[in-house]
């Protein structure tokens, strides 16, 4: 079975959850739980959005929890967004990274996102952090060390 967090709407979480049964038949169910948990910090939210426009599942087995509640985003986009803003950080300081570091930085996680989606081995929500980390610190070298070269050819 495969869950998929679709949002929240008027106080209850919504889940879609579909699964592929004998002889190919697909089931499809649709979830709709209370929120218990009341009104989220502004922050919270604004992440929560943010973590939908990027395509965040926000899948709670995959996701961090503190106090009971349940972080914004999922473990892989929770690393990759500190990786980005750490890496941000670091090249506005104006230390870059070459660019065929960038792509070694983003292949551990294509690597444990291919185990995970073709060879059925699921993941840990701590390799899912550190390899959205180094995901997320690639992705911006590459940006950066783009935005550079750009910049410098005009």
């Amino acid at each position: 079975m495969v869950h998929y967090y679709l949002g929240h709407l008027a106080g209850y979480v919504v889940f879609a959850e579909w699964a592929k049964e004998k002889r190919e038949r697909f089931v499809f169910v649709l979830h709709v739980e209370k929120n218990f948990k009341g009104d989220y910090s502004p922050l919270r939210k604004v992440l929560g959005t943010v973590g939908d426009w990027l395509g965040c599942h926000q899948l709670p087995e995959r996701s961090f929890f503190y106090k009971g509640v349940q972080f914004p985003l999922c473990a892989r986009c929770t690393g990759v967004l500190i990786g980005q803003t750490i890496m941000l950080v670091i090249s506005f300081t104006g230390i870059f990274i070459p660019f065929w570091a960038g792509f070694l930085l983003l292949s551990p996680m294509g690597i444990d996102w291919s185990l995970q989606y073709f060879a059925a081995k699921e993941s840990t929500n701590m390799r899912r952090l550190i390899s959205g980390f180094l995901g997320g610190c690639g992705y911006i070298a590459i940006l950066a060390k783009l935005a550079m070269a750009i910049i410098n050819r005009y």
